[in-house]
Parts: structure tokens; sequence; C-alpha cells
């Protein structure tokens, strides 16, 4: 008993969740001309079924009832075939309007019992006609209404030349039920389709709202980010240009006095601290701060942990790196990079091979012996194979080193995106040109001397 109780109740459950699903599906979760269909077939189909039922009891012809029950049958069938094929709703609409318009009405008002001017059926055809404003659109609307009122017009008209051929009911109370049926019906059928319009209306002018005010506010934020912009630009120019000027000017200026040693020194002082402005400039510009990220090694703890005294400071607190024994492999082709880097790497002690491109670089480590190479510094923006896809080559390669040789990238392309890029490739650091000593020795001496190699 128990087990029917359970299984009689699972199977109620799921009636209704079918039926949530199939009210959401026909009636909420779909356009808006499909639900209005539905609802006006699912109202005029129980309207027409408690008419039946009414014309039923009271004894009502069956020549009138046996129309009713077919368009019952019809109105069911137009719905559903509305939910299999809703692209086909307009053409639905139309075998719905059409028969009952230009034959269900007249034959009711005209031919069946009970009919004529003082039944309902004038406001059932007002209904019928104001489906048409409804449900057509174009030409097909202008036809449908044209021919309705000329029906309509005929069937009044012979009605009121031929009253005979009205079939009267003898009980006078049947046409108060009759009107009254449908004035109720017809009434709530136009009620509920402005109320829902106008519901759709609401729903669409607040859409069409909130639409606005995000439309307002990106503007606000756009016209924001436009006068920061400029505010931006305005400080940049006097920025940029101050530490321009004093480059330029301390250039010309060593040129001029090439011979005295003390003021050239001078000016290449201020040239490099003008150009360090600048730099920092550029990365609050570019967002590429890497202090507090994965791509900052702090150098003085590096040397609190170096035993071996190959990073340290001299007395003038300039970093200083020893990384004699070891052998870098450059891969740039612009030649005044080369000789910056060369410069740079030569005060290490290490051993530099250079290469000005990609493939020329593949080259030199498939004629090397495995461990050959220490570490590489690798351009990205090269002729032919870029930097990403030397890296990629690099680790595919069939050799014991191929996985574990420290790639550092080493270019202008300095976005956080591009930075990830690089790792992402197979390589393990990424250095922003244009390169900041000290950041190079301290991810130099990481590489060659500390980490154990982490390939991304």
């Amino acid at each position: 008993m128990r087990a029917k109780k359970h299984k009689l109740k699972g199977m109620v459950i799921h009636m209704k969740e079918k039926i949530k699903n199939l009210y959401r599906q026909w009636f909420r979760d779909t356009d808006v001309d499909r639900r209005i269909y539905n609802w006006v077939l699912t109202i005029a189909i129980i309207s027409l079924a408690i008419i039946i039922i009414v014309e039923a009891g009271m004894q009502y012809e069956w020549d009138g009832l046996m129309a009713m029950i077919v368009l019952l049958l019809y109105l069911v069938i137009m719905f559903i075939l509305a939910n299999m094929y809703p692209h086909k709703l307009k053409l639905l609409f139309s075998f719905i309007t059409v028969p009952i318009n230009l034959a269900v009405f007249p034959f009711m008002f005209l031919l069946a019992e009970g009919g004529g001017i003082r039944s309902g059926m004038p406001v059932w055809m007002a209904m019928g006609l104001l489906l048409l404003f409804m449900t057509a659109d174009g030409f097909w609307f202008v036809l449908q209404v044209i021919v309705t009122v000329m029906v309509d017009f005929f069937l009044f008209l012979a009605s009121y030349l031929n009253p005979d051929m009205i079939k009267e009911v003898d009980n006078p109370f049947y046409y108060y039920e009759d009107n009254l049926i449908a004035i109720c019906i017809v009434s709530l059928c136009i009620g509920f389709m402005i109320r829902y319009q106008r519901k759709v209306l609401e729903s669409q002018n607040g859409k069409i709202e909130q639409t606005l005010a995000q439309i307002r506010q990106e503007k606000r934020r756009t016209e924001k980010i436009s006068a920061e912009k400029d505010k931006i630009m305005e400080d940049l120019s006097y920025n940029v240009r101050t530490p321009l000027n004093i480059i330029v000017g301390m250039s010309d200026m060593a040129k001029q006095n090439i011979e005295d040693t003390d003021k050239v020194k001078k000016c290449l002082d201020k040239i490099s601290e003008s150009s360090w402005q600048m730099l920092q400039i550029m990365n609050r510009i570019l967002q590429i701060g890497e202090y507090g990220t994965k791509n900052y090694l702090d150098p003085d703890e590096l040397i609190s942990h170096c035993e071996d005294g190959r990073l340290y400071r001299d007395a003038d607190g300039a970093l200083m790196l020893n990384a004699r024994n070891r052998n870098i492999l450059v891969v740039e082709d612009n030649d005044i990079n080369v000789e910056i880097i060369e410069n740079i790497l030569q005060k290490t002690y290490a051993k530099v091979t250079c290469a000005k491109t990609a493939e020329d670089a593949i080259q030199l480590i498939e004629a090397s012996g495995e461990f050959e190479y220490d570490l590489i510094l690798m351009d990205i923006q090269l002729p032919g194979m870029d930097g990403y896809s030397a890296a990629r080559s690099i680790r595919s390669m069939d050799r014991a080193d191929a996985i574990v040789l420290p790639v550092l990238a080493m270019t202008a392309d300095a976005l956080t995106q591009d930075v990830d890029k690089a790792l992402q490739c197979g390589m393990n650091a990424h250095i922003a040109k244009p390169i900041i000593v000290e950041e190079l020795y301290t991810k130099l001496y990481y590489y060659l001397f500390v980490a154990k190699v982490k390939i991304i």
C-alpha cells in the first residue's frame, strides 16, 4: 500500500513538473507573439468548452453544438501546431481567423438556432474582427478586414431583410444568457490582451530605461576617462620633455667638451639620471611595474643568501655580478642593442655568443654540446622566426639540456600580456627594454646559480 502511495505521489510530482515546464515553454519563456497566440487560444478553448456545456444543458440544437465542438477541436489542433511550428505563427493565425470570420460565425449567426441580432453573435463577430488587428500584417491584413466587414454587413442586412431566416429560440432567457456569456468572455479576452500588451510595453520600457541608464553611465565613465587621459597627456608632455631636454642638452654639451673628462662625466651622469626618469614614466604609462609580482626578484635578498660572492654591491652601491665560466647566448638583431648588452655582460666576465636570428640561435644550439650554453637572452621581434617560436623549438629539441636551459625574454614588448605570453611559450622570465642593469644582473644570477629551473 505504501509503495503504491509513494508511486502515486511520484507520478503527481512528475506531472506537476511537466505542467510547469509546459507553462514556461508556452506562456512565459517565448516571444511575445507566441505568448499572445497561446493565451488567446487557451481562453477561447476554455470559453468554448463552457459554452458547449451550458448550451447542451439548455438542450440547444445539435447542429449548433456540433459546429461549436468542431470549432473547439480545430482550435486545439491549431494550438498544438503553433507550438510545434512557432515560425509558422502568422500563417496559423490566418487559419484561425479566416474560417471563424468567414465560415463559423456566419453559420452561427444566420443558420444555427438562436442566432441573429438578438444573440451574442454580434459580440463574437466584433471579437473576430479585433483579432485581425492583432494577428495580421500588410496586404493580408487589409484584405481580411475588408472581406470580414463585407461579410458581417451582408449578415446583418440579410437578417434585417429576411427575419424569417433566423431560427428563433422559444426560451427568451436564452438570449440574455447567450449575450451575457459572449460579453463576459469577449471582455475577458480583450481585457487580457490589453493588459498583457501593457505589461509587455512596461517591460520593454523598463529594459529601454535600463539600457539608457547604462549608456549614460558609460558616457560618464568615458568622459571621465577622456578627461583623465587629457590630464595624463598634459603631464606626460611636461614630464617627458623635461628629462628629454636634459638628455639632448647634456649630449650636445658632452660632444662640445669631449676633451674635458670631468665635464663629460657630469653630462653622462645627468643623461643617465634623466634616462632613468623617462623609463619610470614609461613604466607608469604601460603599468608594467614588477614589484610585488611573480616577475620581480629582490637583489638585496639574493645578496644576503649569496655565499659564493658572485652577486654583490661595489663601493658606490652598484650591483655587480661575477658570471665567470658561464656561457650566455644573446639572440638580438639590432646592432646597437647587441653592443649595449655585450658591454653590460662584459663586466660579468661571462662568455657571450651572439646570434642575429632565431634560426641562427637554433643552429648554434644544435651544433653545441649538451649544457654548453648556460642561459639564453632572447629578443622577441626577430626577422623570420620570432622569439616565442624559437623558445618552443628549443624546448622540443631531443637533447638533455633542452628542457632545463634558462631562456629569458629580453624585449620592448613589456605589457602584462607580453610577460604572460613569454612564460607560456616556455621562457623562464621576462626582461623589459630598455635594460635596467640591476634587474638583468639579478635575474642572471638567479637563473645561472640559484634556480632549479621551472618551465611553465
